[in-house]
Formats: structure tokens, C-alpha cells, sequence
């Protein structure tokens, strides 16, 4: 993608000007390089990597479950009141983080609170 210089001439590639400009907008942070593609492993299948994550993110979630089984009950049953009895929920944040927090009050919605985004 291109875009139109302050003279309407065409100016390089947007992605390559953004690479180039991104250390100066964000100071000291580091910016990773840009990787090619590996090159195919022999005998990797997609499906094994599959299940080893999928496994991965089971035990975690267990772990989990098991560890902070009464605080996940005690904010369940928070969400269920809040349905429930029809509770004002107000969804706080600006851009992305709005977007995130609505999607949930949007559940809370069709749970019965009354939800303002």
C-alpha cells in the first residue's frame, strides 16, 4: 500500500515508512526485525503442534480452576446478581480497551443488566 506525498506524488510503501519512523515514535523501546518465514521442518505436522497447545492451555486452565476456585465462584455469582436483579453496569475505556469491555457487557446485556457502553 502507497500513499499520496504532501505534493500528491507517491511516496514508498506505508509499512516500510512506518518500520522506518516507528523508533522515533516510540523512544527507546526496541523494534523486532522483520523475519522471513522459516523454512518447513521435516516431519512437523500442524496437527501435533496443535494438541501440544491445546494440552498446554488445558493445564494452565486447570491449574487455574483448582487454585482460585472460590474467587472465580464468588465473581460468578457477582455477574449472575448483577443480571439478576438488573444492575447498571457502565463499560469504561477508550479505543481497544473499550471495544474489549463491551463485548462482555454486551453478555451482561442479554443476561438482563442494564449495560451503557
Amino acid at each position: 500500500m502507497a500513499i499520496d506525498g504532501p505534493q500528491g506524488h507517491r511516496s514508498d510503501n506505508l509499512a516500510t515508512r512506518l518500520r522506518r519512523d516507528l523508533p522515533y515514535l516510540l523512544g527507546d523501546l526496541p523494534v523486532v526485525p522483520l523475519l522471513l518465514p522459516a523454512p518447513p521442518v521435516a516431519g512437523l505436522r500442524v496437527s501435533d503442534s496443535i494438541m501440544q497447545r491445546t494440552a498446554a492451555i488445558h493445564a494452565q486452565l486447570t491449574a487455574t480452576l483448582q487454585a482460585y476456585a472460590d474467587p472465580i465462584d464468588d465473581a460468578t455469582h457477582m455477574l449472575l446478581r448483577w443480571m439478576v436483579q438488573g444492575k447498571i453496569v457502565r463499560v469504561l475505556g477508550s479505543g481497544g480497551a473499550r471495544l474489549a469491555a463491551s463485548i462482555p457487557g454486551n453478555r451482561l446485556a442479554h443476561g438482563g443488566a442494564r449495560v451503557h457502553v
